[in-house]
């Protein structure tokens, strides 16, 4: 029995340095600080969209977990993305406990419950450390779904939080960074022509929250574009950790 008890401590502990060895860059690299500093405000903020986000002091420096919470523009304080990676830690661990303890062992229903928390896991991690509308086809989907609810100023405030992490210049542009200098400093565009509302209600996490809509009379709290962003990327989230779980 002791030896059955000091043999899953040590599976424990394996796993617990795994988890550890795989988020530790991103970690390091969230932690790190960026060189120059926040500028005095320009006038070209926008304080009409978000009265309440994150504004860093001018003539701070930042690390990187700071200007990523500046782009979601979500809370004023970073520890939400902390938290996000704390959660996604806890996932992994559990997921590897699953798949771990089928040890040659034929069972769908573990093996489907390991590989759906480790790709929750995964996803969480994903949908927090990557900015606003960096994703693919985001924009569009963010406005097709403005549209389907009716909801312009969702629209209006995305094109405004695109601006304000300078997607346009940014974008396909691996050389280009966004640094404290830029913080308060919209860009001048917030996206190109081709980004437009598509109709993508058969085929997106949109139909579902439609759908929602449709079942409850009201329209989900997604008013905001940073939470809309959130709301839709974690909606894939769910979609994709409950796959595997039947196809196991």
């Amino acid at each position: 029995m002791s030896r059955l008890a000091g043999a899953r401590w040590r599976g424990a502990g394996v796993r617990a340095l795994a988890v550890t060895a795989f988020l530790l860059p991103v970690v390091w690299t969230l932690a790190e600080r960026m060189p120059g500093e926040v500028p005095l405000p320009s006038g070209s903020g926008l304080p009409e969209a978000f009265p309440e986000s994150a504004s860093p002091q001018p003539g701070s420096t930042l690390r990187r977990v700071e200007l990523l919470n500046y782009l979601w523009q979500i809370h004023s304080s970073s520890g939400w993305i902390w938290g996000a990676l704390g959660v996604s830690a806890l996932l992994l661990f559990a997921g590897s406990g699953l798949l771990a303890g089928l040890a040659g062992k034929t069972d769908p229903r573990r093996m489907g419950a390991g590989v759906a928390t480790m790709a929750l896991a995964l996803t969480v991690l994903y949908a927090t450390v990557v900015p606003p509308f960096q994703a693919p086809d985001e924009p569009d989907h963010l406005l097709a779904y403005a549209r389907i609810m009716g909801l312009p100023k969702l629209g209006h405030r995305a094109a405004q939080l695109a601006r304000l992490g300078h997607l346009e210049r940014l974008k396909f542009h691996p050389l280009e960074r966004f640094r404290p200098g830029d913080v308060g400093r919209p860009y001048t565009a917030a996206w190109a022509d081709h980004v437009q509302p598509e109709d993508v209600r058969l085929r997106s996490p949109l139909t579902a929250w439609n759908r929602l809509e449709n079942a409850s009379g009201d329209k989900p709290p997604m008013r905001v574009a940073p939470t809309g962003v959130v709301s839709i990327e974690l909606s894939s989230v769910c979609v994709s950790a409950a796959v595997p779980a039947p196809v196991s």
